[in-house]
C-alpha cells in the first residue's frame, strides 16, 4: 500500500558535533524546538561541559514514511518524506546550552 505523503510530523532528528564528536538525538514529539545542553522544559540533550565547542548543527523532520533531508538543503522535496525544516536558528547561547528553534515543514509533502 502507498503511504499518504501528508503524514504528520512525528519527531525530529538533531545532529550536531561536540568537540569533533557527532551526536544524534531523535525526539519523539513534533515540537519544533530543542536545547543542546539541557534545561528549559523543551526536549533537550545532556548538559555540555564548560568550553565545549559545538558545530555543524542539522535538523531533519520525521514522519511515518521516513526522514527528511537535512535542514541546510534548500529546495529539495520528496513525495515520500516530509520537506526540510526551515528557519533553523540559535537562541541565546550560554556556556552550557544552545537553544534551537525551527519552522516545522508542512504536513503535505506536495506543498
Amino acid at each position: 500500500p502507498t503511504q499518504d505523503p501528508r503524514a504528520p510530523i512525528t519527531g525530529y532528528e538533531i545532529v550536531y558535533v561536540v568537540n569533533g564528536v557527532p551526536v544524534t538525538v531523535v525526539t519523539d514529539v513534533a515540537t519544533p524546538a530543542f536545547v543542546i545542553g539541557g534545561g528549559t522544559g523543551l526536549p533537550s540533550s545532556s548538559p555540555l561541559a564548560p568550553g565545549a565547542v559545538v558545530s555543524s548543527i542539522d535538523v531533519r523532520a520525521i514522519n511515518i514514511v521516513g526522514t527528511a533531508p537535512v535542514s541546510n538543503v534548500v529546495g529539495s522535496t520528496s513525495l515520500n518524506v516530509p520537506p526540510s525544516v526551515s528557519n533553523l536558528a540559535l537562541g541565546t547561547v550560554t556556556t552550557r546550552t544552545i537553544p534551537l528553534t525551527w519552522s516545522a515543514p508542512p504536513n503535505d509533502a506536495r506543498a
